[in-house]
Order: C-alpha cells, then structure tokens, then sequence
C-alpha cells in the first residue's frame, strides 16, 4: 500500500493502494459532496455489481437529481438490460419512454396534467387526419371500455365539441337493446368545384 490509516492495534482502517482508496473498516466516507471527474472535465462512475439506495435525511431536499447540460441531446437517465438495450428512459426534453407497458402496482393509473386535468389528449403517432389513432384498445371481444364517474357509477353521455349525446341502459352483464341512435347529418352545397358542408350529430 502507498499509504494506511491504522488504529491503536494496528488495523487498518483505510489504505491507499496502487488501485486508489479503499475503506476497510465500516462502509462509510464523510463529506459534505462528492464530484468524480476526468481530466478531460467528464465524469463517470462505473462499478460492478453495485446496488445503489439514495436515502434523503433532508425532506425539504430532492432525494435522486439528474442534471444535464445546456445543450444536451442524449438522454438524462436509461434502464437498460444486461444487453445495453434501452427498455426505458427519460429523454433531454423530460419526456418518458418505456419499452412496452406502463403497469401500476394498484389497481388503476392516473394521467394528471399540471391542470388537474386527466387525459388532456391521448394520441398515437403523428396527428393527421390518415393516421389511424387508436385512444383504447381491448385485449379481446369479451373485453368492455367503460366510461365511470369519480365515485365509481357510469358515466351518462359523451361530448363532441359542445354537443352531449346522452348514453342510456349502459350495464356490464350483457349487451342491451339501445334506447338512442347516434347520426351524422350533413347538408352541403356545390361551388364551382368545392363542396360546402355542415355536419350535424343527431339521437332519437
């Protein structure tokens, strides 16, 4: 060792070898922070078999930071396999991706925007009118997509745009004979080349 740090018999407590510093006794290093860094002004910290818990002893203080540069494009933060495929991450822009699903450990997930909204827009792809954007899909025919209000009850009617269209017999056991249709109506008219029309949403 280039240098040791014993107590009165003789331990080592700490060493300085020709592979850096080394703890012996206990698991702790005291400071107020660390800063790791290359000579070429980067940092990385790469460690085998490592299990890292961030333990916060200050409520009024984030727990994990990632922090990018001003111009940064690569992602703040991946998870990746053993492989280095990325399975999820956060992006420069704070955006999340993940590989497949989002799945929660309750029985339901919560969308909530800083609004208080939920569900501001739900889209898939590009927002075009070719683009076959599919808001809920089911797993199979037996599956339903139910419309509940936040005790629980079913919701009553759909809106498009300003017009409600009121649902009614809505149960889950079975499929119930409908007591309002729902049409388009449309009235156009031909100018020169180009048609004018109104569309219209009409139940009886």
């Amino acid at each position: 060792n280039l240098q040791e740090w014993q107590d009165s018999t003789g331990t080592v407590l700490a060493k300085m070898s020709i592979y850096g510093l080394s703890m012996q006794a206990g698991n702790n290093i005291g400071a107020d922070y660390f800063t790791s860094r290359t000579n070429g002004g980067g940092a990385y910290l790469i460690i085998n078999g490592l299990s890292v818990t961030a333990q916060q002893r200050d409520a009024s203080y984030p727990t994990f930071i990632v922090k990018g540069v001003a111009s940064q494009t690569a992602n703040l933060q991946e998870w990746q396999n053993s492989a280095g495929s990325i399975y999820a991450k956060v992006d420069s822009s704070g955006n999340i991706y993940s590989r497949n699903n989002f799945q929660s450990l309750a029985s339901d997930i919560y969308l909530i925007d800083s609004g208080g909204t939920a569900f501001r827009s739900v889209r898939a792809g590009a927002w075009a009118d070719s683009v076959d954007t599919r808001f809920f899909q089911v797993g199979s025919s037996s599956d339903r997509i139910a419309f509940t209000a936040q005790n629980g009850t079913s919701a009553t009617r759909i809106q498009f745009n300003s017009a409600y269209t009121t649902i009614s017999n809505y149960f889950y056991g079975s499929t119930p004979v409908p007591s309002a249709i729902l049409n388009v109506l449309s009235i156009c008219k031909r100018k020169w080349r180009y048609w004018n029309c109104l569309w219209f949403f009409a139940s009886w």
